[in-house]
């Protein structure tokens, strides 16, 4: 007979078994059985690192980095971290790194990094040899930039063999409501080198004017995949949009490779200076898709409607293209004949079988309006958060009963209840057998957010967390407060049942103020005391006493005790809390009245029981357990 051992195992077999554990499990199991598999670690294996765990504690975060970054990471090749509720967590992961001088990685994906953080990155040698940087849900310090293009044009001229990039960084031309000159706007442009770009052919941007656009296409001539958002007016005033000054199409030859175009176009204005620079590229493109937010009327001489849509984008395409559409129109003093919605009933790109158009009118909760809202979007919807406003009987009429929820909405992960339009739509979501149920993809969803206004019984709340069993965040926005008193009362058993499945729990409620903040702790502790995250804010009370407390120093004293008092408690009752979140505002939103250095110094003088992480950016607490 042969006998065989697991050291025998061919390499290739042996990194199939790595790839289902994690690292962690890997170094401990492995590395230290003999100098075989300890070569084979650290020398052979190339590993793809994913810490993307919404809830990672500090104690796993940094055995993570200590014992495993720091011993392989001269072998990691790809590195994709969830940061989102980490303080400084790239310091750490860098820190480990660092010890390195030979590097293998080459693709980076940040979750959730704050401005500070980014900044460090860039300067960097760690990330001097990447092929792909991916950013995401950044912080909103960072994806509001001063300077437009700044950021794209450092990661340009820093990774200059860069292959794939996602920067969703913002610039708005908007001060006061009105919207900056261009000669301005130009003042404040920095655009990437040509000569750093040589190897760039995916990039993804967040919202630019289209003044950015027209200088960036000519300092990417190999793009092949171009992702981009404009904005150019305010969505909310566009009266005065009926003189818009189109740029002329570029030559098509500065963007010959280019065959996938996305474009985010928030007002009318963007929409149609955006297809007017790139209209002489359409007809290449194999993938289009286009979200548009606009305000229209009959009236208007730049009007959208179905006909514009056909004629300006579709109409251009190959016939073999492949298109998406997301559509939200508001359209004014058009309620009685509907003739822009009926537009888009009529259009050739509506009647076809794919990609099945779907066509909505949102209910108009004033009364007293001559305005509605259409929504236009095609499927598969390929947007992260699914909104009851896309849900319809239309839509469960339109979709064969062959087709599966998933494909409907694949990349879905969060259900956003609206109530002042939809508030037909989410009660028949209790109903597993209600056509509108059966169009949500309940296992793929992860969070639950109610809108303001959301009027759902504690039943219809449980009945539905039932369903999306994977869900593990609840969001309660303001003016929800009767929804959240339920759960804090366990009506009708809701909040056992919330404990049991429900890890995070965010909760705008104005009523939250410094005067009842321990009372609230506590009634939540009672009530779910196994939340791994807690994120509340406390507002200043109508009470007059409590206005006073809050500006005079005495009161600062006062109010600075009770919020370290609240995280004490927080910190020693909740045993499983991973992260604490709690916003400080007064009854006008403006930036709280205590003091930063005070609350520092109260939680310097009284340290948490546990090991944390604690960071206060006005008017943001934030404590990493």
């Amino acid at each position: 007979m042969i006998s065989t051992t697991f050291e025998c195992l061919p390499v290739d077999v042996l990194f199939e078994i790595f790839a289902y554990l994690s690292p962690v499990n890997i170094v401990k199991s492995f590395l230290p059985l003999n100098k075989h598999f300890s070569r084979t670690i650290i020398c052979e294996y190339l590993w793809h690192i994913d810490i993307a765990d919404n809830l990672t504690s500090l104690s796993i975060f940094n055995e993570l980095c200590q014992n495993v970054l720091k011993l392989i990471g001269a072998r990691i090749v790809s590195l994709r971290l969830r940061l989102s509720n980490v303080i400084n967590g790239w310091s750490l992961v860098s820190s480990s790194l660092r010890f390195h001088k030979s590097r293998l990685l080459r693709h980076l994906h940040l979750i959730g990094i704050t401005a500070d953080e980014f900044n460090k990155l860039l300067h960097s040698h760690l990330i001097k040899e990447l092929y792909t940087l991916t950013l995401d849900e950044v912080d909103p310090d960072l994806k509001d930039q001063p300077v437009e293009g700044a950021y794209l044009a450092k990661v340009c001229a820093q990774l200059t063999q860069l292959r794939t990039c996602r920067l969703p960084f913002n610039f708005y031309p908007i001060e006061n409501g009105r919207i900056v000159e261009s000669s301005l706007v130009l003042a404040r442009m920095i655009l990437p080198d040509i000569s750093n770009t040589t190897f760039l052919h995916t990039l993804t941007i967040g919202i630019n004017t289209i003044c950015f656009l027209e200088g960036l296409v000519k300092c990417i001539p190999f793009i092949v995949n171009l992702s981009f958002g404009i904005q150019d007016s305010n969505i909310y005033d566009e009266d005065e949009c009926n003189v818009i000054s189109l740029p002329p199409a570029i030559d098509y030859r500065l963007l010959g490779r280019l065959s996938r175009l996305s474009m985010n176009c928030r007002d009318k204005r963007s929409f149609y200076r955006s297809v007017s620079l790139l209209s002489s590229v359409f007809n290449q493109l194999n993938h289009f898709s286009l979200i548009l937010y606009a305000s229209t009327s009959v009236s208007d001489r730049w009007i959208i409607s179905g006909d514009t849509i056909q004629k300006l984008c579709i109409h251009r395409l190959k016939p073999s293209s492949i298109y998406t559409l997301n559509l939200s129109v508001t359209v004014k003093n058009d309620l009685d004949e509907k003739r822009i919605f009926n537009s888009f009933l009529k259009v050739p790109f509506a009647l076809k079988e794919r990609p099945k158009v779907i066509i909505k009118e949102r209910n108009n909760w004033l009364s007293n309006s001559n305005n509605y809202r259409c929504i236009i979007y095609t499927i598969p919807f390929n947007e992260r958060s699914l909104s009851t406003n896309l849900l319809s009987k239309d839509l469960s009429k339109c979709c064969s009963m062959s087709i599966n929820e998933v494909d409907l909405f694949p990349y879905a992960d969060e259900l956003f209840l609206q109530g002042y339009y939809d508030k037909d739509c989410f009660f028949e979501l209790n109903n597993c057998k209600s056509p509108i149920s059966l169009l949500v993809p309940w296992p793929l969803l992860t969070k639950i957010s109610f809108d303001e206004g959301v009027v759902v019984s504690v039943h219809v709340l449980e009945l539905i967390l039932r369903k999306a069993y994977n869900v593990r965040t609840l969001h309660i926005y303001y003016g929800n407060e009767n929804l959240s008193r339920s759960i804090l009362r366990n009506i009708d058993g809701v909040g056992t049942h919330i404990n049991e499945q429900i890890e995070s729990f965010i909760l705008d409620d104005y009523t939250l103020t410094l005067r009842n903040a321990h009372d609230f702790c506590t009634v939540l502790f009672n009530r779910l005391p196994n939340l791994k995250k807690i994120s509340f804010s406390l507002y200043d009370s109508i009470n007059e006493w409590d206005r006073i407390l809050s500006r005079i120093v005495n009161g600062e004293n006062k109010a600075t005790k009770r919020i370290r008092e609240v995280i004490h408690f927080l910190v020693d009752h909740f045993k499983q809390l991973v992260f604490v979140e709690i916003n400080l505002y007064n009854l006008t939103f403006s930036q709280t009245h205590c003091f930063s250095h005070l609350i520092r110094r109260q939680i310097h003088q009284y340290p948490l029981s546990r090991p944390y992480r604690f960071q206060y950016s006005a008017p943001m607490i934030q404590i990493w357990l």
